[in-house]
């Protein structure tokens, strides 16, 4: 009746209240129990010999039953009570988790206490106002495609520079190399045969480097766009014809229909995927690479990963790997980009994205 009264009342939603309640179920559980044991040890025929007891065992006694009582009714009432609201904190910290890494239409219930009631509250106004930003921004990526497309011929200048940089640094460095080798093997032929085919071997792993790099700025040359298709077929041609053109690194794709992608978007995941694949041809030294594309929970996830030589990404310039322009493009259209790579052991670039 009393536990009935405290529920029904004003202020039974509250943990403060429901706290107070706890320890008043607890206080008069302890002294109903104390009283039960007291009664059975002194008033009760067999064991009325306690009565005659030294007064220190008697104190030591009452002592011990008080102290027992109040231990044991503490855990029962405290331990399934801290248990639910440990477990009422955890969903909101899973919450959390699950809004950074895309889940932005996640809600939490309004079922708790009141001091929860509010918690949950405040981050469901915040999820939803995650949402509608993430919509907004997708929206704009979508609607600026079309300016992007006049500045395109700009683009495309300082993307020839770049290339024409990067021949000189990689390819060219390369082939240089190459052919100073070429000449030393010349004068080995005669004097040192078994020494020339060592350089020969050498040339071989210098041409086969050179002609992975042309083959990754040759895919940057090319254009970008999906030209009408969606993002899961044009991924699929994409992949099939690096595929194709790329007998020594092995690549597998799980690629899985996504719809109500809109244009600007699809483009963005485009470029970015392109980005992450022609890192990979480029730098890894790969001879493994997998693509997955998949949506859960209305957050699409990439996943790009490779068992290449990978990089150490607290020493190394991430900027010449194209990283931050892959992390801007994500973050244009509201999603997260991970990276996770050591040397040695390849490189995960997991890609998440709310639609």
């Amino acid at each position: 009746m009393f536990s009935r009264y405290l529920k029904n009342s004003f202020f039974s939603n509250s943990l403060q209240w429901v706290i107070i309640e706890k320890i008043l179920i607890a206080s008069l559980g302890s002294c109903i129990i104390t009283s039960l044991a007291l009664w059975s040890l002194f008033f009760r025929p067999e064991g009325s010999f306690l009565l005659n007891a030294p007064p220190k065992w008697r104190i030591s006694i009452v002592f011990g039953i008080i102290l027992f009582t109040c231990v044991f009714t503490a855990f029962l009432f405290s331990l399934p009570f801290g248990r639910g609201l440990k477990e009422e904190l955890l969903k909101v910290e899973e919450a959390h988790e699950a809004v950074s890494r895309g889940r932005i239409n996640l809600r939490l219930p309004q079922e708790s206490y009141r001091e929860i009631n509010q918690i949950n509250h405040q981050f469901n106004c915040m999820a939803e106002y995650t949402e509608k930003q993430v919509e907004s921004l997708q929206r704009l990526v979508n609607e600026n495609k079309l300016l992007v497309k006049n500045a395109e011929e700009t683009a495309s200048i300082d993307e020839r520079k770049k290339i024409a940089r990067e021949l000189h640094d990689a390819v060219s460095q390369q082939l240089f190399a190459t052919s100073i080798t070429l000449g030393a093997i010349k004068n080995l032929l005669t004097q040192n045969p078994t020494e020339a085919i060592k350089y020969f071997e050498k040339v071989e792993v210098m041409v086969h480097t050179a002609q992975q790099e042309l083959r990754a700025l040759i895919m940057h040359l090319r254009p970008v766009s999906l030209k009408g298709f969606s993002l899961t077929v044009g991924l699929d041609k994409f992949l099939k014809e690096l595929d194709d053109k790329n007998k020594n690194v092995n690549i597998r794709w799980e690629i899985e229909d996504v719809a109500n992608l809109s244009e600007g978007v699809e483009d963005n995941l485009f470029r970015v995927i392109q980005e992450g694949v022609s890192n990979v041809l480029r730098h890894s030294k790969a001879t493994t690479l997998m693509i997955r594309l998949y949506v859960r929970n209305r957050v699409l996830s990439i996943i790009i990963e490779d068992n290449g030589v990978g990089f150490d990404s607290k020493k190394d310039n991430l900027s010449s790997y194209g990283i931050d322009s892959m992390k801007e493009r994500v973050a244009d259209v509201g999603g997260r980009l991970d990276l996770l790579s050591y040397p040695n052991k390849g490189t995960r670039v997991e890609i998440r994205v709310p639609i």
